[in-house]
C-alpha cells in the first residue's frame, strides 16, 4: 500500500515497541509506544521552545511559551496526546525547528544546515508543513537580497542541505518502482526539482550579487532566476497545481472538500463547530493580534530593539499567513502557526506585565488579564459560557460522540462473533475494523484510492437500488450501520434500515447488540 506520509515513522514507532518488548509482553509493549511517541514528541516541542526561546526573547517569555503549550488545546489534546502515531506531531516539531533556527543568532552556515535538515526531515515524512518551509525560504532571500550579514551563505546551507537531505531520504523511502511516478502529495521527483532549482539560483545569485549595486538591483536578479528556474521546470511541477487530490474524479475531490472538516475553511464551519474553533483557533489568533499592538506600542514608544522587531515581526508573518490560510483555505492550515505561538504568547504576555509592574496603571492591569484570558484559557471560558447560557445542551449526544462509540474496541468486539467476511461500512469505520477484527473493508478514508473514498459515502447516500448495486459490485457480506447516526441525504436507503425497514436481501443480524447494527447482504 503506498502512503502519503512516511513509513520512517512506523520505523521509530516499532523501534519503541521492539525495546517496551524486552521487558513487557507485546501488547503492553505497544501500548507504551502508543503513549511514549507522542509524549516523546512532546517533549521535544517543550525543549526546543525552552532553548531557542530564551536566546531569542528571554527567560520570562519563554516560560509563558511553554505554559501556553500545556494549555492551548490543539496541542494537548489534538496533534501530541497519547495514542495520536499520526505523522503532524514530529512535522510540527521539525517545522518549528526551522523557524526558531533561522531566528537564532550564530554561524551562519551551521544555522542553515540545521534548519535545512529539519526541513528535510519534515518533507520527507509528508508535505503539511511545506509552507512553514517555504515561508523560511522566502524570509531568508530577503535577508539575502537585504544584504545582512551572512544571509546569503545562510540560504544556500538551508536549500542546499534541505535539498541532500530530501534526496538521501527520497531514495530511503520509496521503493524503485515508485521513484518515477511525480506524485504530488508525498516526497517525489516535482519537489526535488523544485529543491534543485532553488540551490541552483542561490548559487548563482550569490555568485553575482555581490557585483550589483543596490538592493534593487539584487532583488530583481533574484525574481528574473527563481522566474527562469521555473519556467525550465514548469512541466514537472505545473501539474501539481491542481493539488494532491488532482488526479481523482471530480466527485471524490468534492466529497473531500465538502466531507473532511480540515478540508474546509474555517470561517465556513463556524455554525456547527464552533467549541471547536474557539479551542483551536482562538488562542492564536488573539496571541498574535496581541503581540503585534505590543511590539507596535513599544516601536513607536522607542523601546523595541532592532532584534525584537526582527524576531517578534518574524513570528507575527508566519502566524499571520497561516490564520489567514486557516480561516479562508483550509482549517487544516493551523500547522503553519503551530510553530510561532506559544513565543508570541510568551512576548505579548511578558511585555504587558512589565509595562503594568513599571506604571501600576488600571487599564494595563485589565489589558494583562484580558490578554491571559484570550490566549491561553479562550477554549475554558468559551465552555463556560455555553455551560451557563445553555445547561441543557452539555447532556445532548453528538454525532462525533456517536461516531466515536461506533468507533471504539468495544463495537469492534462484537463483529467477532460474525463469521469473517467482506463489510461494506463507511469510510471512517474502515480502519478500526481492519486493525481489531478478522474481517475485510471495501471503504477507508485514503485518497489515493477514488473508491475507497467513493465507497464510505456514496452507497450511504443513496436509494435502495444504488445501495444494491454497491453492494453487488464490491462482494460485501455484511453492511455495518452506526446505530444511532441518520445520514443527511434526503434519498438515503440506510435511514430506512435503521428506523427498522425490513427488505429480504439484508438481514438484520442479532447477536450485535450495541454501538452497531450489522445485516447480512451475502444473499443479494
Amino acid at each position: 500500500l503506498t502512503l502519503h506520509w512516511s513509513r520512517m515513522v512506523d520505523a521509530a514507532i516499532a523501534a519503541l515497541i521492539w525495546i517496551g518488548a524486552i521487558v513487557l509482553p507485546l501488547e503492553l509493549a505497544e501500548g507504551f509506544a502508543l503513549s511514549l511517541w507522542p509524549t516523546l514528541t512532546f517533549a521535544g516541542l517543550v525543549l526546543l521552545t525552552a532553548a531557542a526561546g530564551r536566546r531569542l526573547l528571554g527567560p520570562g517569555p519563554t516560560a509563558i511559551a511553554i505554559l501556553s503549550l500545556m494549555c492551548w488545546p490543539v496541542f494537548l489534546n489534538s496533534f501530541f496526546r497519547p495514542m495520536r502515531i499520526d505523522h503532524h506531531n514530529l512535522q510540527i516539531l521539525m517545522g518549528t525547528a526551522v523557524v526558531l533556527i533561522l531566528l537564532l543568532p550564530g554561524t551562519s552556515w551551521r544555522m542553515g544546515i540545521l534548519a535545512g535538515g529539519a526541513a528535510a526531515l519534515s518533507i520527507a515524512v509528508g508535505l503539511e508543513m511545506l509552507p512553514v518551509l517555504a515561508l523560511s525560504g522566502v524570509i531568508l532571500a530577503l535577508y539575502a537580497v537585504s544584504d545582512t550579514k551572512g544571509a546569503g551563505r545562510q540560504l544556500l546551507a538551508f536549500s542546499g542541505s534541505a535539498l541532500i537531505g530530501a534526496t538521501a531520504f527520497f531514495f530511503i523511502e520509496t521503493a524503485p518502482l515508485q521513484r518515477t511516478v511525480p506524485a504530488c502529495d508525498v516526497l517525489s521527483l516535482p519537489l526535488l526539482t523544485i529543491l534543485t532549482a532553488t540551490t541552483a539560483v542561490t548559487a548563482v545569485y550569490l555568485l553575482v550579487a555581490q557585483r550589483l549595486p543596490s538592493n534593487a538591483a539584487r532583488f530583481a536578479t533574484l525574481l528574473a532566476l527563481g522566474g527562469a528556474a521555473l519556467a525550465t521546470t514548469a512541466g514537472v511541477w505545473l501539474p501539481c497545481m491542481a493539488g494532491p487530490y488532482g488526479d481523482l474524479p471530480l466527485e471524490a475531490q468534492k466529497m473531500i472538500s465538502d466531507g473532511i472538516v480540515e478540508a474546509q475553511p474555517a470561517l465556513s464551519l463556524w455554525p456547527d463547530f464552533q467549541n471547536g474553533l474557539i479551542s483551536h483557533y482562538a488562542a492564536p489568533f488573539c496571541a498574535a493580534i496581541a503581540a503585534a499592538g505590543v511590539l507596535a506600542f513599544r516601536w513607536k514608544a522607542g523601546l523595541a530593539k532592532v532584534d525584537e522587531v526582527r524576531i517578534v515581526a518574524t513570528l507575527s508573518l508566519f502566524a499571520w499567513c497561516g490564520m489567514l490560510a486557516t480561516l479562508a483555505f483550509q482549517t487544516r492550515m493551523i500547522v503553519v502557526v503551530l510553530p510561532t505561538v506559544p513565543l508570541l504568547t510568551g512576548y505579548a504576555l511578558m511585555m504587558l506585565w512589565n509595562a503594568r509592574s513599571a506604571s501600576r496603571s488600571p487599564a494595563l492591569s485589565l489589558a494583562f488579564v484580558t490578554t491571559v484570558a484570550v490566549t491561553l484559557f479562550p477554549h475554558h471560558l468559551y465552555k463556560a459560557s455555553q455551560t451557563l447560557s445553555a445547561p441543557a445542551a452539555a447532556s445532548e449526544t453528538t454525532s462525533a460522540e456517536t461516531t466515536t462509540a461506533c468507533r471504539s474496541p468495544e463495537a469492534m468486539r462484537s463483529l467477532q462473533g460474525v463469521p469473517s467476511g467482506t463489510v461494506l461500512a463507511t469510510g471512517n469505520l474502515g480502519a478500526p475494523i481492519l486493525l481489531l477484527t478478522d474481517h475485510n473493508v471495501v471503504a477507508v478514508p485514503y485518497h489515493r484510492n477514488a473508491f475507497a473514498i467513493l465507497d464510505g459515502v456514496r452507497p450511504f447516500e443513496a436509494n435502495e437500488e444504488g445501495l444494491r448495486e454497491a453492494i453487488t459490485r464490491t462482494g460485501a457480506d455484511y453492511l455495518v450501520l452506526c446505530r444511532d447516526l441518520r445520514f443527511q441525504a434526503e434519498a438515503a436507503f440506510t435511514n430506512e434500515l435503521l428506523d427498522g425497514e425490513q427488505v429480504a436481501w439484508a438481514r438484520p443480524i442479532d447477536a450485535i447488540d450495541g454501538a452497531l447494527i450489522v445485516f447480512d447482504v451475502s444473499g443479494q
